[in-house]
């Protein structure tokens, strides 16, 4: 089942940064309207050193809060307008009862369809027993620019992730 987000961001360059926040548990409909709302009206003010910037928010599978932002101008957003957005996000999601997931889980679509989140070590395990197979979805929430949003590179089959390379190799050891 491999998601495509080829449309996310209209109003983006490939090129604008991306920031995904995996959440513990899945989001509302009613909560992630909501928390979409705040966000925006936070984009409305947001500033880089008193340069105007563009952004937007979504939340994909229910489960992982997604922001894109960029200068409206050349140039590359100032750490303390990065720092602005992730307290803005933080706040807006811990009014709402949201609560983020550290990126270093793993997180996969299971055989009920849902998005699952499990440490390394049991999604090693997991690679090792069979569970998880060459076609099974995984996320790479490490991701960076909107363009990898829009090409495929946050969805993928396990088999064509980098989460392949790594836990195989670790997964062929425990055998």
């Amino acid at each position: 089942m491999l998601m495509m987000y080829g449309n996310i961001f209209p109003c983006l360059l490939d090129t604008a940064r991306a920031w995904v926040y995996p959440t513990n548990a899945p989001i509302s409909a009613a909560r992630q309207q909501q928390l979409v709302a705040r966000l925006r009206a936070f984009a409305r003010g947001w500033r880089s050193h008193g340069r105007s910037t563009v952004a937007d928010f979504a939340v994909l599978e229910n489960r992982f809060v997604v922001a894109g932002g960029a200068l409206r101008s050349d140039g590359e957003l100032s750490g303390c307008s990065i720092d602005s957005l992730t307290r803005a996000i933080s706040e807006a999601a811990g009014s709402l009862d949201i609560m983020f997931l550290s990126p270093l889980y793993v997180f996969y679509v299971g055989t009920d369809g849902a998005v699952h989140a499990n440490t390394r070590g049991a999604f090693r395990h997991l690679v090792a027993s069979g569970a998880v197979g060459h076609d099974t979805t995984v996320f790479d929430p490490g991701i960076t620019a909107v363009g990898s949003l829009r090409q495929g590179a946050f969805a993928l089959p396990f088999g064509d992730s980098w989460h392949a390379r790594v836990f195989r190799r670790r997964a062929a050891a425990l055998a």
